[in-house]
């Protein structure tokens, strides 16, 4: 049977409690259950499932950037075609965070993780 949490949104599970499908006119997933689209947001994603570029109604965006790892190593963040912030990312050589830099509305930050 299938079971409402809230209206446009169904889902339907087999006999062990398993959900099977998820119909709804509020998201629009992709592959691998990433989110495309909800409300106004707008998702894309690179080849690897890695978030790229996330879009607030037409006005606000963020981009972000991947190194060879798949690790984020910059973001960027921008409101009326001007870039409101930036924040970039340094790991060590096993893969963790050790570095956040960021700047907004012109101010810097430097913080050792």
């Amino acid at each position: 049977n299938p079971e409402k949490r809230f209206d446009g949104e169904e889902f339907r599970y087999d006999a062990a409690g398993n959900r099977l499908n998820f119909n709804t006119s509020r998201f629009d997933r992709v592959k691998d259950n990433r989110l495309k689209k909800w409300s106004n947001h707008e998702y894309k994603y690179d080849a690897w499932g890695n978030l790229v570029e996330k879009i607030v109604g037409i006005v606000r965006w963020q981009t972000f950037t991947y190194d060879c790892e798949n690790r984020l190593v910059k973001t960027e963040t921008m409101a009326n075609s001007q870039v409101e912030s930036t924040s970039s990312y340094q790991y060590d050589s096993l893969g963790r965070r050790v570095a956040k830099q960021w700047e907004i509305k012109g101010k810097t930050d430097h913080r050792l993780l």
